[in-house]
């Protein structure tokens, strides 16, 4: 055993190391203690978390800084805490977890504000003494370190303490953090969180687990959107509520900005339309004007203790998020219902972060490529290091894509939507046992094919469907065939499993996922066309490049295991002559 080994071992909670583990492990360490920005592209399956974990576990023990390990949403929470509990039981290792604020909040009033508002009337109560668990001091307190979000809560309830100064106070000791993006990626929530921890970025050691999500969510973060019925709402709220001199000149801006956006969505539909953000600004109340009507608002609804959502403040908020002549934000309507500041490159905002911290592991079974990575962390390509590790399950699947169909949307036609049904129907036709999974590159495109598949038991998902009912689905009728959407919630959020097996046998690609083009599609390509200095690359990786991550994220879906066999048929011909698939 050597000296890398023996430093490891103890972390390592399994009684031997799958094929692959432990050099993962070793050339984590390795690169996080030079510093870098470690990228690794390795399958659900391979047990890369846990590799990664006893990896860069004794470099912090050594250096004495913290592991944050940070995750997209809620559910994504339980495979680290899962394995961070095992090697709990070998050592004493100090984790927290943490999630959004709003979540850990005792008080149910406070569960149906936007966020901004639940921060602000969170401070208010916590300073008029309005919050019964916003206790200040906590002599001798040396509290636990639950693993879960529900002992968390329950201990602070019984403690009379609030659960986010409780996961605070457990950070400062903690060895491991686990919580969400926005803890560390979103500016406020950052400064806050650091400030209340008393933690710095230069001891911060970062994992980010299904990091081919992190450029999604970096946009979104600093993204906002205006909705039809926001505007409506600030307009009524206004009326019973503002005294102030200039109502008249509120109301009316208020009532032009919604008539700007019915306009919008008689004469366009539901396409997408760039807008200029003066011609929205000409449009609306003065931003003075509206920051007033905002104060006075919330003055009114904190001297009533009423928890209200201010619509005024989320027409203002998006008001103030528009910038001219900055070339990296877009600002483009939605069918009418809402207009959107897009952030297409959010590298500036982000990346004196990833600058200021210690190092980092990217990780997913489906990693963007290392460019797309740099343009939107604006992390420099000396800091970032690739580790190449072979795909064990490469022979596992069993993939075929079919000429003569093309799903470009110059060729779509209700001829297509035929075909790829009679496909499918006979495919199920020949499988006797499991789920065929059909993937389509958009729900319209899906709900085409839906209207001839003659297949029964079939799910098919909508904008509105829940996990729950796919799963519920997925037990009731466990030989079906389930259409999803490639930019859907199911293809990322679901395991298709039954008493702990896989259960897909075949994945029909019906079409390749090309993302659909938008005014904030062109300005990508042309941002990633100055980037990468070529326009075809700029092209590719702003639709290529996605679509066949989708593709490969959907056949990661049905190999989850070395146990899993899939057969993958992808409806495209392009995916057999153009190179990046």
């Amino acid at each position: 055993m050597d000296e890398f080994e023996s430093l490891v071992e103890k972390f390592f909670p399994y009684g031997k190391w799958r094929k692959g583990q432990k050099r993962l492990s070793k050339l984590v360490y390795s690169g996080v203690k030079e510093g870098k920005i470690v990228l690794v592209n390795y399958p659900t399956g391979t047990g890369k978390t846990i590799a990664i974990l006893s990896g860069i576990l004794p470099l912090a023990l050594e250096e004495g800084l913290k592991i944050f390990y940070a995750v997209r949403t809620r559910s994504q929470l339980h495979p680290p805490l899962r394995e961070l509990s095992r090697i709990k039981a070998k050592l004493d290792l100090r984790v927290s977890v943490l999630v959004n604020k709003q979540i850990l909040c005792l008080l149910d009033s406070m569960k149906k504000l936007s966020y901004e508002e639940f921060i602000k009337y969170c401070s208010y109560l916590s300073t008029t003494g309005g919050c019964p668990y916003a206790v200040k001091t906590y002599p001798g307190f040396k509290p636990p370190h639950p693993l879960s979000l529900t002992k968390l809560k329950e201990y602070a309830k019984e403690l009379n303490v609030c659960p986010y100064v409780l996961a605070s106070l457990l950070v400062r000791d903690s060895t491991v953090i686990v919580g969400t993006y926005s803890y560390l990626f979103d500016p406020k929530v950052r400064n806050a969180f650091f400030a209340d921890t008393g933690l710095t970025l230069r001891e911060i050691v970062l994992i980010v687990d299904e990091a081919h999500n992190l450029p999604g969510a970096l946009v979104s973060m600093f993204s906002r959107e205006l909705r039809l019925e926001w505007v409506r709402s600030a307009r009524l709220e206004a009326l019973q509520i503002y005294e102030g001199e200039r109502l008249g000149e509120l109301v009316d801006g208020l009532q032009m900005l919604e008539n700007f956006m019915k306009t919008l969505r008689k004469r366009f539909g539901d396409e997408k339309v760039k807008i200029e953000p003066s011609t929205t600004i000409e449009v609306s109340p003065p931003l003075s004007l509206l920051e007033s009507a905002v104060s006075y608002v919330e003055s009114y609804y904190f001297s009533k203790k009423v928890p209200a959502r201010s619509y005024l403040e989320l027409v203002y908020e998006f008001l103030s998020s528009l910038k001219m002549g900055d070339p990296r934000y877009v600002v483009e309507s939605i069918g009418g219902e809402k207009i959107v500041n897009t952030c297409v490159s959010p590298a500036r905002e982000v990346s004196p972060f990833f600058a200021r911290i210690y190092g980092g592991v990217f990780m997913s079974g489906t990693l963007p490529p290392k460019r797309l990575l740099e343009f939107y962390t604006g992390i420099p390509e000396e800091r970032i290091r690739i580790v190449h590790m072979p795909n064990p399950f490469a022979s596992n699947v069993k993939l075929i894509g079919l000429s003569g169909i093309s799903s470009r949307y110059v060729n779509r036609s209700e001829k297509l939507y035929q075909r790829i049904a009679e496909i499918i129907d006979e495919l199920f036709s020949i499988q006797s046992e499991g789920i065929l999974l059909a993937v389509f590159p958009s729900y319209n495109f899906l709900r085409s094919v839906r209207l001839k598949i003659k297949s029964t038991p079939l799910f098919v998902e909508r904008e509105t469907t829940t996990l729950g009912q796919v799963r519920r689905f997925i037990e009731a009728y466990p030989h079906c065939v389930i259409m999803v959407n490639a930019w859907g919630k199911v293809i990322e959020g679901v395991e298709f499993k039954l008493n702990g097996k896989n259960i897909i046998k075949t994945i029909v690609v019906g079409g390749l996922p090309v993302p659909e083009p938008s005014p904030s599609r062109d300005r990508l390509t042309e941002l990633l066309s100055v980037f990468l200095r070529s326009p075809d690359e700029g092209w590719a990786y702003t639709y290529l490049i996605p679509a066949a991550m989708k593709i490969a994220q959907a056949i990661g879906r049905g190999v989850r295991s070395k146990e899993d066999r899939v057969f993958v048929v992808v409806l495209d011909e392009r995916v057999k002559d153009d190179p990046v698939y």
